[in-house]
């Protein structure tokens, strides 16, 4: 199971905004920057005040948008670890890959992906040591049906898959997750 945490950055106190570093609040600073007068000072306060309203207003905007976001890129990552996966899956009749299942949810506050198989033998399947792989299978109604583990087949195909796609997911999510302009 994959998940992805989103959290917010902590918010800076306000006497952390200085405009001239190492200068104490309300003095000129070497750069000539002007003293603050009491207008000055009013009307900073009321930008300051407007900015902050702004801010509060669109907080759960802003944090709807960014989890909406990391779900889309997390569904887009379980695409591609499950195209990995049933690259790597043995086929006969295709029940364990068409079995394939993607699941997005919001957990709280994090976006929590699972991809996986529903078939009744997928797990066996998964966890066998794969020790027939490329021996031939028993004729059935005289027909061939090829090798064990078909072509392409391996045992942990998922797990295989979803390490194989890692360097793609890692791309995925991090360019999905930068603000778009």
């Amino acid at each position: 199971m994959l998940a992805v945490h989103v959290r917010l950055p902590p918010q800076r106190r306000n006497d952390e905004r200085r405009h001239c570093p190492g200068a104490a609040p309300r003095r000129a600073c070497a750069s000539g920057a002007p003293r603050s007068t009491p207008q000055r000072r009013k009307r900073d306060a009321r930008a300051q005040l407007m900015g902050r309203t702004r801010v509060v207003n669109n907080l759960s905007a802003f944090t709807d948008k960014v989890q909406r976001r990391a779900a889309r890129n997390l569904t887009a990552a379980l695409v591609v670890i499950g195209s990995e996966a049933a690259g790597r899956a043995p086929q006969d009749t295709s029940t364990l890959i068409n079995s394939q299942f993607r699941n997005v949810r919001r957990d709280g506050d994090r976006i929590v992906g699972a991809i996986g198989f529903t078939a009744d033998y997928a797990l066996p399947v998964h966890e066998a040591e794969g020790k027939l792989k490329g021996q031939p299978r028993p004729k059935e109604n005289g027909k061939d049906h090829g090798v064990y583990w078909g072509p392409h087949g391996e045992p942990e195909f998922l797990r295989k898959g979803a390490e194989a796609a890692a360097p793609e997911v890692r791309r995925i999510l991090v360019e999905g997750m930068k603000e778009q302009k």
